[in-house]
């Protein structure tokens, strides 16, 4: 068990932000127990890469990390040095100096309240399930579907995450409802993005245009032979033979899905960050009733440092046969 404390020790939060949570989510007088850091039991971790695939793709990748700041900085580049071809011995040209603007990610917080009877607690002692475990597995798997689905379409309003389907605005193409027939245009796409110097790493879609992007890349080839390539952990998914290479089409459940304006987002994954400053805890509250209450919070920054890096595809129509 790890004290308040201990916790205030924490590599990724600082004393003050702990207070501050405490303020927030404590109610009455009496002084709120520990903070303890819960463990994903191991089946919810194997059902993870399927459930909550750009996470883990994301995870894989190196892209979620910690933080010491609860404002997380990084260089956004806006224009590059300049190179030219010389003659032998020539003077050098004149500097061009690489601009980058200095951006501040925000720190959002995300909670979910926990609460049992004594009754119900004292009364399950014998059971083969430990009810207040049950509970924060449960929670834990909340945390990790809202922070997939904010990196993914979070609006950024309403305390939320701002996802790639509002930061992505540069290179866009619009279907207007019809489906998508051709791989041109997701190599046009692609060509953009590398144009401006992103690599394109991966596809994020959703069922049904994974089926129209399958007939387009692999017509006269039978499912167990589609080309597939590793997302993480061993788990394979369908490829997608880019300008740059062999990449992975990511099928993601938080993916739109309304008719006829679905969606393609490529990512350069070296532009995307996952930054928590405090990862998923359960913070005792104060008993007010014959209750356990607590709740289980995190503090995280979603961050995507050049978005023209990034592209999408939208509006695409919705295959029904």
């Amino acid at each position: 068990m790890v004290t308040l404390k201990e916790a205030m020790k924490s590599d990724f939060v600082s004393k003050e932000e702990l207070i501050e949570l405490q303020k927030a989510i404590t109610t009455g007088s009496s002084s709120a127990g520990d903070i303890i850091e819960p463990e994903i039991d191991p089946g919810l971790q194997n059902m993870v890469v399927k459930k909550y695939p750009f996470y883990t793709w994301m995870n894989a990748m190196g892209r979620v990390t910690g933080t010491r700041s609860n404002k997380p900085s990084f260089l956004k580049k806006v224009s590059g040095a300049a190179s030219d071809w010389i003659a032998e011995a020539a003077s050098l040209p004149a500097t061009t100096d690489s601009v980058y603007d200095l951006e501040t990610g925000t720190m959002n917080t995300w909670t979910c309240s926990l609460e049992l009877s004594d009754q119900l607690l004292m009364g399950s002692q014998d059971s083969v399930v430990d009810v207040l475990d049950q509970e924060i597995q449960d929670a834990m798997e909340l945390h990790l579907y809202d922070v997939d689905a904010a990196m993914l379409t979070g609006p950024g309003t309403s305390d939320a995450p701002t996802g790639l389907n509002t930061l992505i605005s540069t290179n866009k193409t619009n279907m207007s409802g019809e489906e998508l027939t051709g791989k041109f245009v997701l190599d046009s796409l692609c060509e953009d993005i590398m144009d401006v110097g992103g690599t394109p790493s991966a596809l994020v879609t959703n069922g049904n245009v994974k089926s129209q992007l399958e007939e387009i890349l692999y017509p006269n080839i039978a499912y167990p032979l589609i080309p597939k390539t590793e997302l993480a952990f061993g788990y394979q998914v369908t490829s997608y033979n880019s300008p740059v290479g062999e990449i992975p089409i990511i099928v993601d459940p938080s993916m739109p899905s309304t008719t006829d304006q679905q969606k393609i987002f490529v990512v350069d994954y070296s532009t995307l960050m996952l930054k928590y400053l405090m990862e998923p805890r359960v913070v005792d509250l104060a008993k007010t009733k014959l209750t356990e209450s607590s709740v289980l919070a995190s503090f995280v920054s979603f961050i995507c440092r050049a978005e023209s890096f990034n592209g999408a595809i939208y509006n695409i129509g919705t295959k029904t046969s």
